[in-house]
């Protein structure tokens, strides 16, 4: 495995070309204050330190802000089949905008045939993921809370 600590395996997705992918969460450096990110590793080519790894997103949950505890960052990922036919890892995110507020996008990890990585505005693919969740097709990754430091 990379030198990830505090390292999780999360689960393993099967691409639709046969690819297997190993997700999991954990911090790329011990000593330092970066945060938990959900990482995944194409099996076939083996696997890359950490920190050089392209395919490393912020974990899932909220972040606040450490004096005034609102949130700026929250978001949701789900892992498997996270819309119909289509194995990969989904984030639906908020965060805090230019503007002061909150904007929602969905980043795509689609592991169909290797990594390909796309943003969306909105959660329009919200619903969709949900029901495949719902039929056990997909699994949620359980967010975390954090506090930025004041």
């Amino acid at each position: 495995m990379p030198s990830l600590f505090d390292r999780k395996e999360l689960g393993v997705v099967t691409g639709t070309d046969g690819r297997t992918y190993i997700v999991c969460s954990g911090r790329y450096c011990e000593e330092c204050d970066a945060e938990t990110a959900v990482y995944v590793y194409d099996l076939t080519i083996g696997l890359p330190d950490a920190e050089e790894n392209a395919n490393a997103r912020m974990h899932p949950g909220t972040a606040r802000d450490g004096e005034t505890r609102e949130p700026y960052y929250g978001s949701r990922a789900f892992f498997g089949e996270v819309l119909q036919g289509v194995p990969g890892v989904i984030w639906f995110e908020r965060s805090l905008g230019a503007t002061g507020d909150m904007e929602e996008r969905t980043a795509l990890l689609d592991l169909s045939m290797g990594m390909k990585d796309s943003q969306l505005q909105g959660h329009a693919l919200l619903e969709r993921t949900l029901a495949l969740a719902t039929q056990g097709k997909c699994l949620e990754i359980e967010g975390i809370d954090r506090t930025s430091a004041p």
